[in-house]
């Protein structure tokens, strides 16, 4: 049997966390450069223009950083998923039709884990951005919609769309557009 591609496109407001993993010889770098900004490193980090005196060539912005990522779509009134199968648009539908609490018999399967309350210590980036948050694909045999599954990450105060499966593949991005709306960065220590 012939594989075919099963495409699941997400668009509307997407939201990431990173918690930036810096080595401690990096970071006292990193630091002291900072110090010559009059910034501190959280805020230096989001910063354009701290990358050029760094005078690193492998680390131009902060999407160069080690990190770990939380990313995703979350549940606004603007979302929209749909899954494609053989080049056929085949659905259409918001995120809430996923999340048990708004749908007694949701139309497909999905899985809600709970984040963590209490974030580690470290330098985190909050992103907020919107448009094609991505484009997940997959090659497979034959289609049943009961095999794919949808990761949702229940964090803070909204739900978030993380990861999709079938079945329990995890699929991989292929490509996103999107426009960050809003960026921040803070510590805890």
């Amino acid at each position: 049997m012939m594989a075919t591609k099963l495409k699941i496109n997400l668009y509307g407001d997407g939201w990431s966390l990173k918690k930036i993993e810096l080595e401690s010889i990096q970071k006292e770098y990193f630091e002291q450069i900072a110090k010559r900004t009059n910034q501190t490193l959280h805020q230096a980090i989001i910063d354009p223009f701290f990358y050029p005196k760094l005078l690193l060539s492998n680390i131009q912005s902060h999407y160069d950083l080690k990190a770990t990522t939380l990313f995703g779509l979350k549940d606004t009134n603007k979302n929209q998923i749909e899954i494609w199968y053989d080049g056929k648009k085949i659905s259409k539908f918001k995120m809430a039709d996923l999340s048990p609490e708004y749908s007694i018999f949701p139309t497909y399967n999905s899985k809600v884990t709970l984040g963590e309350e209490e974030q580690k210590i470290g330098i985190y980036i909050e992103e907020f951005e919107t448009g094609k948050i991505g484009s997940y694909e997959i090659e497979i045999t034959d289609l049943n919609l009961e095999n794919i599954c949808f990761h949702l990450f229940k964090y803070d105060t909204f739900l978030l769309l993380h990861q999709i499966s079938y079945k329990d593949s995890i699929l991989k991005i292929k490509n996103r557009d999107t426009l960050i709306n809003r960026q921040n960065s803070f510590v805890i220590e």
